[in-house]
């Protein structure tokens, strides 16, 4: 059971952690990392268009954030599984 409380408990700082650190990255960096990217296309005029959607320098640091989210989640639904698998494994026993 103990490791459950764990599981739970790596779970959730990985889950907000995660979030936050995307959303962050998502709310933050990236307006401004798009507005340079548009400025530096209008600066050179470029006759195709500009991919400003994703630029390159924050999406490491997005997809860390939402990676470590994600094995937040996984962690979340192991320890569910910890906490539930236990007790129905002891409603089946059948009586001495």
């Amino acid at each position: 059971m103990r490791a459950a409380w764990i599981l739970l408990f790596i779970g959730l700082v990985l889950l907000i952690v995660g979030s936050v650190y995307a959303q962050y990255y998502a709310s933050s960096v990236y307006p401004s990392e798009r507005s340079k990217s548009i400025q530096s296309c209008e600066r050179y005029n470029v006759s195709a268009g500009c991919v400003t959607l994703s630029p390159a320098s924050d999406q490491g640091p997005f997809v860390l954030g939402e990676f470590a989210a994600g094995i937040g989640v996984v962690l979340l639904f192991l320890a569910l599984v910890a906490f539930i698998w236990p007790r129905s494994r002891a409603r089946r026993r059948p009586p001495q």
